[in-house]
């Protein structure tokens, strides 16, 4: 029978401790080449059945500002309330952020501009349009950790959609 001295018990919980840093090094280096577990959070689908699933924009039409933001979000996450309607042959959206509103623009696929309303008070941006086709909508805001961030949305109206 083998003598269990400190000195063997202290290498053998070494050996322990190693063996479960080398497990979570492995559990960590997995998270950070796949961007998250398997069964994380999907995203954020604020749009519904209004989010496009192909927009056939002009990539090089953009908003523009007299600033950059620091972040630019193509998902809702900035996004506080979505709310979609479809009015007589066209389409209403309210998109409320979470932070303050700062400046908006919205364009069709060939880069006109589309008009539309911003309540800086109550941080909302309202598109209306009297045909139900796909836009793209920016909307720059503050973050509620005072970051300046830009959400780009694609809409299409649910006629339009996927």
């Amino acid at each position: 029978m083998v003598e269990l001295t400190p000195y063997k018990a202290l290498l053998g919980l070494m050996a322990v401790v190693a063996l479960l840093a080398t497990i979570f090094g492995f559990g960590g280096l997995f998270v950070v080449l796949t961007g998250g577990t398997v069964d994380g959070d999907p995203g954020v689908d604020v749009l519904g059945e209004y989010d496009c699933e192909t927009f056939d924009g002009d990539p090089e039409v953009a908003h523009e500002a007299g600033y950059e933001p620091e972040v630019t979000l193509v998902d809702g996450t900035e996004i506080e309330s979505f709310n979609g309607t479809s009015t007589d042959g066209g389409v209403r959206v309210e998109i409320g952020m979470q932070g303050e509103l700062l400046n908006a623009s919205a364009r069709g696929p060939d880069g006109t501009a589309i008009p539309l309303q911003q309540d800086s008070d109550g941080n909302r941006v309202v598109v209306e349009r009297d045909r139900p086709e796909p836009f793209r909508l920016w909307v720059d805001s503050v973050s509620p950790d005072a970051a300046v961030t830009r959400t780009k949305l694609d809409i299409c109206p649910a006629s339009q959609a996927r």
